[in-house]
């Protein structure tokens, strides 16, 4: 092989390895593009369509009572009560009345006794606590409005005594009642806590006995 003939050979080889190297670079450059122009795979939090919504409800009272009953509404009342004489103080009202003042202010939820006024109803405790008496046309028509459906929590003894104690030792709707005896042969008894102090009344079924019974407060006292 001449002179002439073996530069042409390595020149043909040189350009054989440029355009492999050429091919080479080019096949990884198009690689790279092609991966980067793909999107990246975002990972997703994987949602439950069944869960429940993170924030959480105010938890709704159980009971069925958010104010008082008028005293018509009720099956029973406070057997004994004084109307407030001209000139009468609570000390000469209860001793003539067979109890304490500090009892009398107590069961009408009274902090000064010098804020009292002729004409006003009081509520009488006997024996350190407010005794109660049923009416039994009262009790009779409410059980017939329970069986209809109406005022089923009646059918309670907490809530009939959330309904029916305010404004006893100044027991309001929104004090804590608690079942302290359940409910047996048509008695039960609820603790109310009012401030700290706590009370027990006493509760019966006047009409009918057993779940489908309305119940009525006996008397109420504190504990």
């Amino acid at each position: 092989m001449n002179h002439k003939t073996r530069m042409v050979f390595f020149i043909l080889i040189a350009l054989v390895a440029i355009l492999a190297a050429s091919n080479s670079f080019f096949v990884a450059r198009t690689y790279q593009l092609s991966r980067a122009s793909k999107p990246s795979a975002s990972i997703s939090p994987k949602i439950n369509e069944n869960a429940e919504s993170s924030a959480t409800p105010a938890a709704a009272s159980s009971s069925q009572v958010s104010k008082p009953a008028a005293s018509a509404e009720k099956p029973s009342k406070p057997a004994d009560t004084y109307t407030i004489q001209k000139g009468e103080t609570l000390f000469s009202i209860a001793q003539a009345q067979g109890t304490s003042w500090q009892d009398l202010a107590d069961a009408n939820g009274i902090s000064d006794v010098n804020k009292i006024q002729a004409g006003q109803i009081l509520i009488v405790p006997k024996g350190g606590q407010v005794n109660f008496t049923i009416d039994n046309t009262r009790a009779t028509s409410l059980q017939k409005d329970a069986d209809a459906g109406k005022f089923q929590f009646r059918l309670s003894p907490e809530d009939t005594a959330r309904s029916d104690a305010p404004t006893v030792y100044n027991l309001a709707v929104d004090d804590t009642y608690t079942l302290k005896k359940p409910p047996e042969n048509g008695a039960a008894e609820v603790q109310a806590t009012h401030e700290s102090k706590n009370f027990l009344i006493k509760l019966s079924q006047p009409v009918t006995k057993g779940e489908k019974g309305i119940w009525a407060i006996e008397s109420i006292r504190p504990v």
